[in-house]
């Protein structure tokens, strides 16, 4: 929003009305999202990234039709699906006979994409061409690298790529008595592993209690942070404490960060381990989100941010941290990702007595909420009216935001389908519109699907039009009004005001 704008709205007091309230992109998709992507029922998407070109990618899982296969799917810019990627627009692999899924994703210079994921207790790296076919010229015999640690259970939850090409994976490892966390570098070509990293290629952080890794990034030292939770206490419930350490280019561990190499928060805990995040920031401090078991016996969403050298940053928050609870309920931190501004989109789950929600909030780059994002400062995923997941977050180069997931789709038995939707954060107002809101009106939901409510103080005809300019509907409206929207096909219309006092909103149908 423009600085006259901005002015306009102080004169007009129309701050605590107007709001940044998101929206589904009815542009992209079916209103704003598409499902499914041809694949059989059970799928969902673990890892999105987006092109230069705008082309959005996804890895994850789905069944085919019995065994649980990998699976990277590429869409047009629009949602719909790229068929010349892969076959039909999708690159599907699996072991025969067991469980395959791809869990991360990496974009090399040169178009090609690595992929990376599990197979029962073994890691693996492939890579694809940019048309979505196996290059035959990574890994070994059969174009894959496959790695195990003398049969242990691994999972893989990040793939990274140094400046010189090298390939560094982390995440977990069941040692036989307790999971450790452990990453591990590989040649650029797949072909083994570098045995001048760690002990034999591989670096492992081991303890006496479970640690999970929970995210990796690596920073532009080419150093690996990496954030896990370890437990304290072996006896249910668990107190889970949330560790960050740095892992330098040789594979040890980088005394100078932090306490002896780690981060540790032991005022923040909790039980549920696997779900958060990490981002750095653009100045190299590190964000990370997680679940905070209170006091109270209820869980708090957590944004905590670090300084490059591992200590609490008190300029963020001025403690640090920031616990986010919204009254009635439960809050879990999933998803971080930064705006092009630096503000942070936490991605999260919600629940209360009756229902259980994702949610998406806004904050500053120091920690402060921001109040016009949605109602009270967060806004309650509802895509496809079902139970919406989001497993990864991504930002478009245009600012738009891609939730990639999957939803509990009740006509398909339960089973989980593959989603991506994408969301306008932000609506531009004009400096015309800004001056003819009235805030006397007020309507909601936006987007609608069967109806929208309109509360206003006085009486007026409301039009809708649509983009093209074409008068759809009018009603007389007072008071409390339900306008049925049903009828509508699913794009963005235009409700304007007919009387002296003109003023116009964007509705989206879906």
């Amino acid at each position: 929003m423009n600085k006259i704008a901005f002015s306009l709205l102080l004169n007009l007091g129309l701050i605590g009305i107007l709001s940044a309230q998101p929206f589904l992109d009815a542009s992209f998709g079916s209103g704003g999202f598409t499902e499914g992507f041809g694949l059989n029922t059970g799928s969902a998407s673990n890892s999105v990234l987006v092109q230069e070109d705008g082309k959005i990618l996804q890895a994850g899982e789905f069944l085919n039709p019995t065994i649980e296969a990998a699976v990277v799917v590429r869409t047009m810019p629009d949602g719909t699906l790229d068929n010349t990627f892969g076959t039909a627009g999708k690159f599907v692999f699996d072991f025969g006979g067991t469980s395959t899924r791809a869990t991360c994703m990496a974009l090399l210079p040169d178009g090609k994409i690595l992929v990376g994921g599990q197979n029962e207790n073994q890691v693996f790296v492939m890579r694809l061409l940019p048309n979505g076919q196996i290059d035959n010229s990574f890994g070994g015999v059969n174009h894959y690298y496959l790695t195990n640690f003398a049969s242990f259970t691994l999972n893989l939850k990040q793939i990274m790529v140094q400046s010189d090409g090298k390939i560094v994976l982390a995440g977990s490892v069941f040692n036989s008595v307790d999971w450790d966390v452990y990453t591990q570098r590989i040649d650029s070509s797949g072909a083994s592993s570098d045995i001048t990293y760690g002990a034999g290629g591989i670096y492992q952080i081991a303890q006496n209690l479970d640690q999970e890794l929970i995210s990796a990034k690596m920073d532009d030292m080419n150093r690996t942070l990496v954030y896990f939770a370890y437990d304290t206490i072996t006896t249910i419930p668990y107190k889970t404490n949330y560790f960050v350490g740095r892992i330098k280019t040789d594979g040890s561990l980088d005394n100078t960060f932090g306490n002896a190499g780690f981060y540790r928060d032991a005022l923040l805990n909790g039980n549920t381990r696997q779900y958060g995040e990490m981002v750095l920031t653009p100045d190299e401090k590190i964000l990370i989100t997680g679940s905070h078991y209170n006091a109270s016996g209820n869980f708090d969403a957590f944004i905590c941010q670090i300084t490059q050298n591992g200590f609490l940053d008190n300029t963020f928050n001025a403690t640090g941290r920031l616990l986010i609870d919204y009254a009635g309920g439960h809050e879990e931190g999933f998803n971080l990702s930064l705006q092009s501004d630096g503000q942070i989109i936490l991605g999260g789950g919600y629940d209360n007595a009756s229902n259980d929600y994702y949610f998406l909030a806004r904050f500053s780059p120091t920690g402060v909420p921001d109040l016009s994002f949605g109602p009270s400062g967060r806004f309650l995923v509802n895509i496809t009216s079902q139970s919406d997941v989001a497993n990864a977050l991504a930002f478009q180069q245009d600012g738009k935001f891609l939730f990639s997931g999957f939803n509990i789709n009740t006509s398909m038995m339960g089973y989980p389908t593959m989603m991506l939707a994408r969301f306008i954060l932000d609506e531009d107002f004009s400096v015309n519109d800004v001056q003819n809101m009235d805030a006397t009106f007020q309507f909601y939901p936006n987007p609608a699907s069967e109806q929208i409510i309109i509360t206003s103080s006085e009486t007026f005809t409301l039009q809708v039009i649509s983009l093209e300019g074409k008068l759809i509907s009018e009603y007389s409206v007072q008071g409390n009004h339900i306008v049925d929207v049903s009828h509508l096909s699913p794009g963005v219309y235009i409700l304007k005001s007919r009387d002296n006092n003109a003023w116009t909103r964007k509705l989206i149908k879906r």
